[in-house]
């Protein structure tokens, strides 16, 4: 009994000990957890892991593809169609109807007042019960130059041709709709505009809750596709969607590609997806990504592209997603790509974030001005205070339109520096 007494006394000496004496080093101890957490964030792409697909009721998408024979025939004759003309309206009037389908066409002005138009013509399933909906948006830059209908009529026609394929296949579980958009708009103002109509009670076409969408953005004959998923503020759709993409354009030999980590990492701290076309549904949380066509020149073209392939691709995905009957919820939903079939999750890389914050830690908790709790409460409202204050500026200048305007006729000189950036992705 007396050595049991003795037992919890001996064991809290020693703590106490040990206590003190890393106190005595903890600025030395938290200095080495920095530069060792900040070596870990500066190879944490070495980190990677193979990408998986978590969603096991988009696995049966993985069939062979049925657009075939007369189907891509039917693709190349609208692409042909498409190039006669030299405005996309008409193209889009021509192409629909060559198609038997039924086009919604939609103005607008975006809150830059710029004016523009979108169409959308909705694919119905045989076999849904037009409940949910999967979203296709084809963003092409509509502004006419030379040659400007040969170098997006690839976009349109994908888009036309598989909105007439996807009417008469009957595995189609929902309702698919097809947006026809400028993409060349700032901050995806036309897949915004269709949104805003759709849940505003101003569309035409409403088939209930948008599940998931993929946008298109490619210019005619690309030699490999760019998996863009960063939208803005850094937000991702769940990965599972774009795995699924990957996998089936590997399927149809077609060379798809991510940013590399660290070219990912600049492009989201520069909100490099500010203006991307599939921004606005991340904002809903809808899952969606930009599959963008790329011409690369010199030794780094990669292999050729065929319209049918990117088709075929599209098929796939949509069939997949038309599988799964609930909404994504598995995988990660912030991650960066390390390659085609790898990628680091935040699971990984964010620990070490955490480390480096330790040195702060030790700093505040051993400084006699913050060991008075109510110094460092002051300081904490100082610090918020601070931040409010020089924040709320840019803030209101940003949501509010009717600020933004009061301001530019008040002062005319700088109203042309609170107009939105113009949009990077031409």
């Amino acid at each position: 009994a007396g050595s049991a007494g003795r037992w919890p006394s001996s064991v809290g000496a020693m703590a106490r000990t040990v206590v003190r004496k890393v106190f005595a080093k903890h600025r030395l101890i938290t200095s080495a957890a920095y530069i060792a957490a900040f070596l870990c964030v500066c190879i944490f792409p070495s980190f990677d892991r193979r990408t998986e697909i978590e969603e096991h009721g988009l696995i049966a998408g993985y069939a062979s593809p049925f657009f075939t024979g007369n189907w891509v025939h039917r693709l190349r004759s609208t692409i042909q169609r498409i190039e006669s003309h030299s405005a996309v309206p008409p193209a889009l009037d021509e192409a629909f109807a060559s198609a038997g389908l039924v086009p919604h066409r939609m103005n607008f002005t975006t809150s830059g007042g710029l004016q523009s138009s979108l169409f959308y013509t909705v694919a119905s399933s045989r076999r849904g019960d037009s409940r949910e909906a999967n979203i296709v948006v084809l963003a092409a830059n509509w502004t006419i130059g030379s040659g400007a209908m040969s170098r997006i009529s690839w976009n349109l026609a994908i888009g036309v041709t598989l909105a007439e394929y996807f009417k008469a296949v009957t595995w189609l579980s929902k309702d698919v709709i097809f947006v026809f958009v400028d993409g060349s708009l700032p901050f995806g103002a036309g897949t915004r505009a269709w949104l805003q109509a759709y849940f505003g009670g101003l569309s035409a076409v409403r088939r209930g809750l948008l599940r998931q969408a993929v946008v298109l953005q490619t210019p005619s004959k690309p030699n490999t596709l760019l998996i863009e998923a960063e939208g803005i503020n850094g937000m991702l759709p769940n990965q599972d969607i774009v795995n699924v993409f990957m996998l089936v354009a590997g399927k149809r030999a077609v060379p798809c590609e991510h940013r590399e980590a660290w070219a990912s990492v600049y492009h989201t701290i520069r909100n490099g997806g500010v203006h991307s076309s599939h921004a606005p549904f991340l904002e809903l949380h809808v899952p969606a990504f930009t599959v963008r066509g790329q011409r690369k020149k010199g030794g780094d073209r990669g292999g050729s592209v065929e319209p049918e392939q990117i088709a075929q691709s599209l098929e796939g995905l949509v069939r997949s997603m038309s599988n799964a009957l609930q909404q994504l919820h598995h995988s990660f939903n912030f991650y960066f790509f390390t390659g085609a079939r790898s990628h680091i999750s935040n699971g990984l890389y964010l620990y070490p974030v955490f480390a480096m914050q330790l040195p702060l830690l030790s700093f505040l908790w051993t400084t006699p001005v913050f060991r008075d709790i109510r110094s460092f409460l002051v300081g904490l409202g100082a610090i918020a205070a601070t931040v409010v204050a020089s924040g709320s500026p840019i803030f209101f200048l940003a949501t509010s339109t009717d600020l933004a305007s009061w301001l530019g006729a008040l002062a005319p000189g700088v109203a042309g520096d609170l107009r939105p950036p113009a949009c990077l992705h031409r």
